[in-house]
């Protein structure tokens, strides 16, 4: 590999933070500015695709990235350690808002103190998270590294 793993991790942690901060942005904006609409965005689901979009992007972008570096897909080998590694580093900052979230607002605190009374709910939701979250960044890395693939085939010159 031409940049390596550390390469591509870094790109990847880059990428998310820069996601995260501008959906950030537009929902305080939106909830600044314009209360009523947010109130009817959230209440139609609207969080729902923000939400698996902030999770592929930085994904895609990576998929994207290693193809136009290293002029190939990935091999299975590398998708899946790059995904695994990847939805490793996504988790430790999804825990550390989580654990942010749990200190500032009281609300979310009382809603995970409901959640820990029961047992083993909340060792259950890291895992469905984690494996959720695995499965949609190699799907994104993946699907991103053969449309790359395609768009460089058809750019190519034709002998």
């Amino acid at each position: 590999m031409k940049i390596g793993y550390l390469g591509y991790l870094w790109r990847y942690v880059f990428y998310a933070i820069v996601v995260n901060l501008a959906f950030f942005a537009f929902f305080w904006a939106f909830e600044t500015f314009a209360p009523t609409w947010a109130e009817w965005f959230y209440g139609t689901g609207g969080l729902t695709g923000l939400n698996v979009a902030a999770i592929m992007l930085p994904g895609i972008y990576l998929g994207q990235k290693f193809f136009r570096s290293e002029g190939r897909t990935m091999t299975r080998k590398e998708g899946w350690s790059l995904a695994i590694l990847c939805t490793c580093i996504a988790s430790v900052i999804i825990v550390g808002l989580l654990m942010w979230m749990q200190a500032n607002d009281p609300w979310f605190a009382l809603e995970l103190q409901k959640a820990q009374d029961m047992p083993g709910f909340v060792p259950t939701m890291l895992a469905v998270g984690f494996l959720i979250l695995l499965l949609i960044t190699r799907l994104a890395m993946w699907s991103a590294g053969r449309g790359e693939a395609r768009r460089a085939a058809r750019t190519a010159p034709k002998d």
